[in-house]
């Protein structure tokens, strides 16, 4: 089962910045514990410079490093549901 047409033209469209990640591998090789791994240091970085931010303003930040699933941070571009599906004419 291969990707749909709308999906293959979002991904294609898909404006980068120069800060993202893009997580590649194989199938069944570990991309989910992947994901959570680098998520979990991104989210670790983005708090401790809060932080360091926060305590040169004499003041205090809690961040929580939690979340529900992987897929919120990093989903999975080349799945449908993640893309509105668009009509095959626009």
């Amino acid at each position: 089962i291969g990707a749909k047409w709308w999906t293959i033209r979002k991904c294609a469209a898909l404006e980068l910045r120069p800060s993202d990640i893009f997580i590649c591998s194989y199938p069944k090789s570990g991309t989910t514990w992947t994901q959570h791994i680098v998520i979990s240091l991104l989210l670790l970085h983005r708090r401790l410079k809060m932080q360091q931010e926060k305590s040169e303003q004499s003041g205090d930040v809690s961040l929580d490093l939690q979340y529900n699933h992987v897929s919120e941070y990093a989903p999975f571009f080349e799945i449908d549901p993640h893309w509105k599906q668009e009509d095959e004419n626009s």
